[in-house]
């Protein structure tokens, strides 16, 4: 499944962030750093740690060229590929609350929001750092639909959700919520479905999903529960649920427009700009990256996978 939905999402290049993201409330913005993504943290570090080289594809270097041969590949036959749309089912883990009418709630809200952002909906016209809409014109519509998984395991709570228990005021280590024997919960057949766990995440851990590239066995995404579903408190900088968007692109093969470990590293897509940093809440001016020499280029704050 992974590498197939690889090629599908990436060739629609631009993950388009269709609904501008609320500016940053002064007393919310400590959320900021519990928000921070941790995918490049768990893939770069831990599972290196834990299985000794973490991916079933090779050494990063050699990861490195499979993408660029990838993305060469999708850049010369993109215009002759007619894409047939998808359905992708998830199963939810909620572990941190034992409220099974809010879980639904939740669920359901943030399906519609995947979808929403999967399905080209709303894309504005303009936006501060894209005054000439070149960014715009390069949104497309993925037809990804994203749907509760309706199995055995889902029937007694519905809405896709298979766990819910509370066992740990916060999880401290990554992937200790995969685990049944450390109060977690075991995912249910990765190779078919996406599992999502929403927890309580302590502050240093963050959000993270699994790469493509990894094994099988615990893949899926960890969402701070803090920043699942959709709030329509308008104090609720990130209520919108845009997180699970940009964890759902990194599970499917596409990266950070910034890279923590290689200043102005590339992310694999041909028609995104290269980024120093990860751009913190919603900036109201024109941002320029200045990671190409010879030419200033104005940020693509508005892309999922920036921000």
């Amino acid at each position: 499944m992974g590498r197939t939905l690889i090629v599908i999402l990436i060739l629609f290049v631009c993950l388009y962030n269709l609904e501008g993201q609320r500016p940053v409330d002064v007393e919310v913005e400590e959320q900021v750093i519990l928000r921070r993504y941790a995918t490049q943290n768990y893939i770069n570090d831990f599972i290196p740690k834990q299985t000794g080289s973490g991916s079933v594809f090779g050494t990063p270097i050699e990861i490195a060229d499979i993408e660029k041969e990838v993305e060469t590949r999708i850049t010369e036959t993109a215009s002759d590929v007619k894409i047939q749309p998808l359905k992708i089912q998830v199963v939810f883990h909620f572990l941190g609350t034992g409220n099974e009418r809010n879980a639904q709630t939740l669920a359901q809200h943030q399906l519609k929001a995947l979808n929403r952002d999967f399905n080209g909906l709303n894309v504005p016209r303009s936006h501060p750092n894209d005054p000439k809409g070149i960014y715009a014109k390069r949104a497309a519509n993925p037809m990804i639909e994203f749907v509760g998984a309706d199995i055995e395991a889902t029937k007694k709570i519905g809405s896709g959700i298979a766990t819910l228990k509370e066992t740990k005021e916060e999880w401290t280590s990554y992937d200790e919520m995969k685990i049944d024997r450390s109060g977690g919960a075991a995912p249910i057949s990765p190779e078919k479905y996406i599992n999502i766990w929403v927890a309580p995440l302590s502050n240093h851990i963050g959000s993270y999903a699994s790469s493509p590239y990894q094994k099988v066995d615990l893949a899926g995404i960890v969402i701070n529960q803090d920043f699942f579903g959709t709030d329509a408190d308008e104090n609720n900088s990130f209520g919108q649920g845009k997180t699970l968007t940009h964890l759902m692109g990194n599970f499917l093969g596409l990266k950070d427009l910034w890279n923590e470990y290689e200043t102005c590293g590339d992310d694999g897509v041909k028609d995104t700009p290269l980024e120093m940093v990860a751009i913190e809440g919603c900036p109201e001016y024109n941002l320029i990256s200045t990671c190409n020499r010879r030419d200033e280029v104005t940020s693509m704050t508005m892309n999922f996978m920036h921000n």
